[in-house]
């Protein structure tokens, strides 16, 4: 990838196959694979901005999307609305309230200490034992799922160069390419590695959580 600012945790990646969910956070793969990730693929980036306010990626097509998805990709209309309850979505259009921003110091009605705010976002984002086994089950689907994919697709890729390549490269070719499948493994074996430490330390965490909250239960 070209030079970029943002560290290799603030990216999230999905499957090709995935781009139309609804609901992309299910499909999330886990953090632990994305250095293997930026280091084996090439960021396709392309924005334009159009009728001055309309940011636009134009890096992939839509052709491209349909491909990888293998479902057609609906065109829709953009249209201003001017109540926020009026802003949604329909079968050929995308509803949009943008209402006008003052750039200016306003103090809110309502707020919280810091403190107080802190724990009830804890709280509200807390999940159950049960929950973060059905998390945990999904993350390593995904990781196997996909490392498996990444590993055919170096392999086919290292069929296709060492067909191509003259009689006197042929050994040196596949001697490079069998090195970078090895690194490949290691790299995969390490991320899975990884995210068993992590899971196994969010059940640790699961676990004393669940049972200071059955603990305060009683004593009510």
């Amino acid at each position: 990838w070209p030079r970029r600012d943002l560290p290799h945790h603030y990216w999230v990646f999905v499957e090709g196959r995935r781009f139309h969910s609804n609901q992309l956070n299910t499909w999330i793969l886990p953090p632990e694979r994305n250095i293997t990730i930026i280091n084996f693929t090439v960021i396709r980036d392309r924005y334009t901005v159009r009728d001055r306010y309309t940011l636009v990626n134009d890096a992939l097509s839509p052709q491209e999307i349909e491909r990888l998805t293998r479902r057609p990709v609906t065109k829709v209309s953009l249209r201003e609305v001017q109540k926020p309850e009026e802003a949604g979505s329909g079968l050929d259009e995308v509803r949009i309230y943008r209402p006008q921003i003052k750039q200016e110091q306003v103090t809110p009605k309502n707020s919280l200490p810091r403190e107080e705010a802190e724990k009830k976002i804890r709280l509200a984002e807390e999940a159950g034992p049960e929950q973060v086994e059905v998390i945990h089950r999904q993350e390593s689907s995904l990781l196997e799922r996909t490392q498996k994919l990444e590993l055919e697709q170096l392999k086919r890729k290292a069929e296709e160069e060492t067909r191509q390549a003259p009689p006197q490269e042929k050994q040196r070719k596949l001697t490079e390419l069998q090195a970078r499948i090895e690194e490949l493994k290691k790299k995969h074996e390490q991320e899975k590695q990884e995210l068993q430490k992590r899971q196994a330390e969010e059940k640790k965490v699961i676990r004393k959580e669940d049972l200071r909250r059955k603990s305060e239960e009683e004593k009510k």
